[in-house]
């Protein structure tokens, strides 16, 4: 199938149409503190990187080529710089609307999903995200209690999204 995330010769392949398709249109909408010109260069940088399946650290890469300031520069432990966030961020949105959208689309076709809000469990959990994971496992068309339909929540954010066939029953 042309929508799989396998090759043909069955290697995984970070590549996801999905994906892709959710950068063409809001890649690099998100970035702040850039002009027009630098946020078309990066977003064509993070539509290729998709496309190719490019892993955060080349899609960083690509981008600090391109723009030698974004090789510096984060708030946070797990980040090594702005290049580093502007590719997990961008990456988990699109990621993560391709997840939903997904889900929903099953749903649509008459299977009931649930979705379910997953953290990495450690101190650095923000209050929003511990809530999002206590609301247990809802129904895919849901938003979570920080009012969010799916991960991130924030730049930096951690979190993914779990989603199965919704249980029945008891």
């Amino acid at each position: 199938m042309a929508n799989d995330v396998f090759t043909p010769e069955g290697a995984f392949s970070l590549s996801n149409p999905r994906a892709t398709a959710y950068l063409m249109q809001h890649g690099a909408e998100l970035i702040t503190g850039i002009n027009e010109t630098t946020r078309a260069t990066i977003h064509n940088i993070l539509v290729r990187g998709s496309q190719e399946g490019w892993s955060y650290d080349t899609t960083a890469k690509a981008i600090t080529e391109q723009f030698p300031e974004f090789a510096v520069g984060t708030p946070y432990k797990h980040i090594r710089s702005r290049a580093h966030l502007v590719a997990i961020n961008e990456s988990a949105n699109a990621y993560g609307e391709a997840e939903l959208q997904q889900a929903l689309a099953v749903q649509g076709r008459g299977m009931d999903m649930e979705k379910f809000w997953s953290n990495v469990g450690d101190e650095r959990v923000s209050d929003g995200c511990l809530a999002n994971t206590a609301a247990g496992w809802i129904p895919v068309d849901q938003a979570f209690p920080s009012g969010h339909m799916r991960y991130p929540r924030y730049p930096g954010c951690r979190c993914c999204m779990l989603q199965r066939r919704a249980k029945t029953g008891a």
